[in-house]
């Protein structure tokens, strides 16, 4: 493996840590697990010598971070009895459209 894409494994690999470790602030079980996953996948595909295969499991893991980036939210219970929802500004919002009766 060339040390350039070398340095595009391990920029995926710390993005995807920062991603998780962002979006899941504060819920330890989920940033074990997360932790743990994107470890396995990691190693899992570590012995990977194919430039092609390498650079698709970059862009796979590229998609990953941006969608756990922008569409995974948490939502904590408050004293109200109500879930408030954790978004940043890389949260994905869309305006609601009501749907029309037809």
């Amino acid at each position: 493996m060339s040390s350039a894409l070398r340095k595009e494994v391990i920029d995926c690999f710390r993005k995807l840590h920062r991603t998780s470790r962002r979006t899941f602030k504060g819920d330890q079980r989920a940033l074990e697990e997360s932790r743990k996953r994107i470890n396995e996948e990691f190693q899992k595909n570590g012995n990977e010598l194919n430039s092609d295969k390498i650079r698709e499991l970059i862009k796979f893991g590229s998609e990953v971070e941006h969608l756990l980036r922008t569409t995974v939210v948490q939502a904590k219970l408050n004293t109200a009895g109500n879930y408030e929802l954790q978004i940043n500004e890389d949260t994905a919002t869309f305006d609601n459209v009501p749907r029309r009766k037809t």
